[in-house]
Formats: structure tokens, sequence, C-alpha cells
């Protein structure tokens, strides 16, 4: 029945049409061709594509039609010859897990290999990023699951940018703080002025100019008040605090002491404190024994 399906939509000519672009996608892959009836249906035999369900999307372009707009868009078929929906489709996007992303005028959404809609086609963009899919409208983002359900809503956000498989870096007048998707809620509230996600460690933070490091439960590592933290190595820190003063003569701030401390995260300890200086560690071998050398196990 299919056969006879991609037949008939193959010669639908809703506009005079000089050339085409034709694809069958089945929520896994998308076979491409043209509109010659013998190419689609002898690619989708030789690919062995099984066509009880799936989409034909054709786009139809014309240099004759007084609405320009409407000649480049796109029609959307279900594996029963039903079109999808009414609605004019600009571009066409499949993503993974059988979702594919549909632009009109209004917005975007998202359809299934059903050509069920997931979603309602009023957002500013759809996205996929990271292995997720991130809806935006105005200033308020949507995260949907991998079948294209909306199961979060974060709101008043001015940017979100995905950091795991369940984390947010969101970014609120300027402020930065990390939303937890499984939670609901946010881990750390935007009241930072950066975040470095350190896989198996926490967070590098960085607020009024200082550095700390956190946890991911929020656990605090390292006091929100040294002047640098330097990542040298798989579990080591190198922490600086400095002293300032007023310089007598001119109206600016001169350093007049540094001071290093190495931290652990392996087992959260600071292993050295108040050094003149540690040196540069550039590998996990010269670290190890330039600390073994301080008397540092």
């Amino acid at each position: 029945m299919i056969f006879a399906f991609l037949l008939q939509v193959l010669s639908f000519n809703p506009i005079q049409s000089v050339s085409d672009s034709v694809f069958f996608w089945h929520g896994e892959s998308k076979v491409d061709t043209n509109t010659k009836q013998v190419e689609i249906l002898a690619t989708l035999k030789k690919n062995k594509v099984k066509a009880d369900k799936g989409i034909l999307a054709r786009k139809k372009k014309s240099t004759s039609h007084w609405n320009l707009y409407a000649t480049n868009l796109w029609y959307i078929y279900d594996a029963k010859g039903q079109s999808v929906t009414s609605k004019d489709i600009i571009e066409i996007e499949p993503f993974e897990n059988g979702i594919l992303k549909l632009q009109t005028p209004n917005g975007d959404g998202l359809i299934n290999a059903d050509a069920y809609a997931l979603t309602t086609f009023d957002y500013a963009e759809f996205k996929r990023t990271d292995g997720i899919l991130l809806g935006r409208k105005a200033n308020q983002y949507f995260i949907a699951d991998a079948q294209g359900k909306i199961t979060n809503q974060i709101a008043d956000v001015d940017a979100i940018e995905p950091i795991s498989k369940y984390s947010f870096k969101t970014i609120i007048n300027k402020k930065v703080g990390i939303y937890d998707i499984l939670q609901n809620k946010y881990i750390l509230k935007p009241i930072f002025e950066n975040i470095i996600l350190l896989k198996n460690i926490g967070y590098l933070i960085k607020k009024n100019n200082k550095f700390g490091l956190l946890a991911f439960d929020g656990k605090v590592l390292l006091p929100n008040d040294f002047d640098q933290i330097v990542y040298d190595t798989l579990s080591f820190f190198k922490c600086l605090k400095t002293k300032v003063e007023t310089h007598e003569q001119l109206s600016s701030l001169k350093i007049v002491d540094e001071t290093w401390s190495v931290f652990n995260a392996k087992n959260q300890k600071m292993i050295l404190e108040n050094s003149k200086e540690i040196g540069k560690c550039k590998s996990h071998k010269k670290s190890l024994k330039q600390f073994k050398n301080l008397g540092v196990e």
C-alpha cells in the first residue's frame, strides 16, 4: 500500500514545479531521492526500508507562483497518504530517536515518525545539543526527553547551556548558575560570575573576582577567597592568595605578598599551604615527584 501511496504523492503537483526535493523518513534514517518514481521505490527496496510506517517529505519549488515565500515549502504525508499539517513548513530537520523538527512561520515544533505532533509549533527555536532537546520561547527554555515530551521548563533565563546529561548552566543578568532537571531546581543559584564543570570533581566557581571549588552536591571544597586556582593534574590544584596595598604615591594597588597552596581533590585535603612558590606542574608525574620532594605523599 505504501508504494501505491508513494506513486500517488510523487505525482502530486500543487504549484507549477521546476524542481523538487523528496525524502522518505521512518524515524531512524532518511532515503533521499528526486521525483522519479522508480528511483525512490528502488532505493527503498535496495536499502530494505520497511515502508509500513514513516513520512514522505517533498519540497516544491516554483518560479511562476505569485507568492514567492510559498514556492519553497515542504509538504509532508504520513504512511496513509494523509497530509501531516496544514501549516506552511519552511525547513525540516531529523533528530535522533525518531523525532523530526519542523520550522513554520509561527515557530519550531516536533513530530514523530507516525506524524504525531509532540509539541506546539510556536517555539523561537528547537535544537538538539549534547543529546538533549532544547526549545526556547522568549526567555523561557523547555527541555524535552528522548521521546520529545516536554519535561522541564526554566523561566526568566537569558541563556542556557547543557553541561551534562541532567544539568544546565544558566545565565541571568550576566550571573551564572547550575540547574538540575532531575531535581527540577537550581543546585547552584545564578549568583556567580562563572562556573566551570570539572569532571569527577565538581565546579570551579568565580564570585566577586575570587575563585573557589564546590563538589557536585554544593559542598565547599575550597572557599571562595582565592585569587587564582590552577587545575594542574588529575586531582591537584594550585591555589593563589594575593595581598595588595595602596601605592603610596599613585592611586593604584600593588602586590606586596603572594602565597600558594596545593589542594588534593581526590582526598579533599590541602596538602601544602602558605608557600611562596611551588613551581609549574605541567604533568601528573612531574607534579607527584615535585610534591614528594617537598615531603608530601
